[in-house]
C-alpha cells in the first residue's frame, strides 16, 4: 500500500496543539501499520511560521513547493478567523484542496476553508464559541453546533484542539480499520470515540442573555431558585407584566421562551452538581427543579447528547 501524503497548512497564528494532536494520531499509526502516512506541513512561504504561542517551526514546504496531497489538512488557531491570503496563495490552496481527495479543517481552521468558499454547501463545524460567527460571515455552509466532528463527501471538520484527535482517528479507522484505530487511541491513553458532543465540554451552555432592566433580574432570579415552581404566571407576577405581554417579551428580548431558558439552565447547573458533588441523579433532578428523574434524564439526553450517569462518570473519572 502507498503512504498516503498528509499536509498540514500552517499559517500565522495557528494553535500548536491543532497541529500537534493530530500530527501524533497519524505518526502513532506509522508505529503499528508501517508507511501508511507521509506527514508533511506546509506553509505560504519556506519563512518560519509564528504560532499564537510557542516558538515558530520551519515549514518542510511552501505551498507551492509541494506535490498533490492525498489529505490537505488546514490546522486551526486564532490567526485562521482574520486570515486574508493574496489572491496567488488563494489560487494555490484551491488548487490543492481541489487535487486533494480529503480536505480537513482543524477547529478554526474552518474559517480559512470558508473564506476560500471550499464549503459552500457543505456541513462543517467549529469550536463551539466561533460557531455563530461561521455561521454569520459564511451564511452558505451549514453550521453543525453540537458535533465533535462533521463529515461530507471529501470535507471533514473537527470542534477545537482535542476534536482533531478524534477527527484524525475517525480517519485511520477509515483507513486502517478499527483493530489499528483502537491501538493508536490506546497508545495515546484517548478515548476511540466520544459519545456525544460538543455542549458536554462547554462552558455551561453558552447562554448570551443581552438583557437588560427586569428581564436581568427575573433571570438572576431564576438562577437562584432553579428548584421553585418557576411558571409562566408566578414569572409574569414577578416583573409585573400578563402572561400574554410578558411571553411575548421575554422571547422578542431573549431569543427563546421562557420554558427553554428555564430548561437551559436548570441543565446547566444540573452539569455543575454532576461534576462537583457526590449527589445521586435523582438527588441532582430534585435539586435542579425538573419533576422526575426520567424527565430529567430525557432533557439531559436531548440537550447534552448523553445520559446524566455517563455524564457524572466521565467527568468524575478525569477529576
Amino acid at each position: 500500500m502507498l503512504a498516503k501524503s498528509i499536509q498540514f497548512l500552517v499559517c500565522s497564528g495557528y494553535q500548536p496543539l491543532d497541529l500537534a494532536g493530530p500530527m501524533a494520531v497519524f505518526s502513532t499509526a506509522n508505529d503499528i501499520a508501517a508507511n501508511s502516512y507521509e506527514l508533511h506541513t506546509v506553509g505560504l512561504s519556506t519563512k518560519p511560521v509564528r504560532p499564537n504561542s510557542g516558538p515558530r517551526i520551519l515549514p518542510d514546504s511552501s505551498i507551492y513547493e509541494t506535490n498533490r496531497p492525498h489529505t490537505l489538512v488546514i490546522v486551526g488557531g486564532p490567526g485562521m478567523r482574520t486570515l486574508e491570503p493574496s489572491q496567488p496563495d488563494r489560487i494555490q490552496i484551491c488548487a490543492l484542496a481541489d487535487a486533494s481527495e480529503r480536505v480537513v479543517t482543524i477547529c478554526t481552521g474552518t474559517f480559512l476553508a470558508a473564506e476560500l468558499a471550499l464549503l459552500n454547501g457543505k456541513i462543517a463545524t467549529t469550536h463551539w464559541r466561533h460557531q455563530n460567527d461561521l455561521q454569520k460571515q459564511y451564511p452558505l455552509i451549514k453550521v453543525q453546533d453540537d458535533k465533535l466532528y462533521t463529515v461530507d463527501g471529501k470535507i471533514w471538520s473537527s470542534a477545537g484542539v482535542t476534536a482533531g484527535i478524534d477527527l484524525a482517528l475517525a480517519i485511520v479507522r477509515q483507513d486502517l480499520g478499527d483493530t489499528v484505530a483502537a491501538t493508536v487511541a490506546r497508545q495515546l491513553v484517548v478515548y476511540l470515540h466520544r459519545d456525544g458532543g460538543q455542549n458536554q465540554y462547554a462552558d455551561g451552555l453558552r447562554l448570551q442573555f443581552g438583557s437588560s432592566g427586569k428581564f436581568a433580574e427575573l433571570l438572576n432570579w431564576i438562577r437562584q431558585n432553579l428548584s421553585e415552581d418557576l411558571s409562566i404566571p408566578k414569572m409574569a407576577e414577578r416583573v409585573g407584566m400578563s402572561e400574554r405581554h410578558f411571553q411575548r417579551r421575554f422571547k422578542d428580548e431573549l431569543g427563546q421562551t421562557a420554558a427553554a431558558i428555564i430548561e437551559k439552565l436548570r441543565i446547566e447547573h444540573a452539569m455543575e452538581l454532576l461534576t462537583t458533588s457526590k449527589a445521586s441523579v435523582s438527588a441532582v433532578s430534585q435539586a435542579t427543579g425538573f419533576n422526575n428523574p426520567d424527565s430529567f434524564r430525557r432533557s439531559f439526553e436531548r440537550i447534552i447528547g448523553i445520559s446524566p450517569n455517563s455524564y457524572k462518570k466521565r467527568f468524575q473519572e478525569n477529576a
